[in-house]
């Protein structure tokens, strides 16, 4: 009939304006989506930040590839040191200088338990025809050991290092030297001799050999007087 008509296309004008209420709503209950936040927060494995260390030591290694510098050992500050105006050579700033009345020299840290460089140059007179044209080729003729072998140096001057093993007070020691041979034509030669000494048990340590191997680098660049000082005419 007419009015059932009409009831029926309102109640479905009714229907397409209202949504349908979900499962829940019919059973009693609303429940809602949830949030943005709560999705996060109910997420199984939760993004994390790195961690302080992590970020430390990232920003350390950073500063180590910037500054390469930092990896290596930075060599030791020198003087230069001019010794009765016939050699000259290096040593570090921190060491002390004493000089004594035979003209030996002394160098060394003023430290606990630091090692002495001693330095005596003694100066001999050859025949003409019997002076060798370099220092290292008269170290060679003076050398009268086959067990201490002689290096030459950059400017044709030799040397020639010794280790001895002593006991002095009680104590053993050792006493490493090295002899630097130079020639003063015609007829002059002069014989530098270094000594360093140090306990046994110091020998042994990394920071004494490293100590030793930046003496003898250092003394291998050492340069002499072309002239005889006055001290050393004869």
């Amino acid at each position: 009939s007419p009015p059932l008509r009409i009831f029926e296309a309102r109640k479905a004008s009714l229907q397409k304006i209202a949504p349908q209420s979900s499962v829940q709503e019919r059973r009693g209950r609303t429940i809602h989506p949830p949030s943005q936040k709560n999705k996060m927060n109910n997420h199984p494995h939760p993004p994390t930040q790195p961690s302080k260390l992590i970020l430390h030591l990232s920003l350390f290694l950073a500063l180590l590839l910037l500054s390469p510098t930092l990896l290596t050992a930075q060599p030791t500050p020198t003087k230069t040191i001019t010794h009765q105006n016939t050699l000259t050579f290096q040593i570090p700033t921190t060491w002390k200088e004493v000089l004594e009345k035979d003209g030996t020299a002394s160098y060394y840290a003023d430290e606990p338990d630091s090692g002495t460089l001693r330095l005596n140059i003694l100066t001999f007179k050859s025949p003409p025809d019997k002076l060798a044209k370099n220092g290292y080729e008269q170290l060679l003729k003076d050398s009268g050991s086959a067990n201490t072998p002689v290096s030459q140096l950059d400017n044709g001057n030799g040397m020639r290092r010794r280790e001895k093993l002593f006991t002095e007070d009680g104590e053993k020691l050792v006493l490493y030297s090295w002899d630097i041979s130079n020639v003063v034509p015609p007829s002059h030669y002069r014989m530098a001799i270094f000594t360093w000494t140090i306990l046994e048990s110091q020998s042994k340590l990394p920071t004494f050999k490293e100590e030793i191997e930046q003496i003898e680098s250092r003394l291998k660049k050492v340069t002499f007087s072309q002239t005889l000082a006055n001290s050393e005419s004869n």
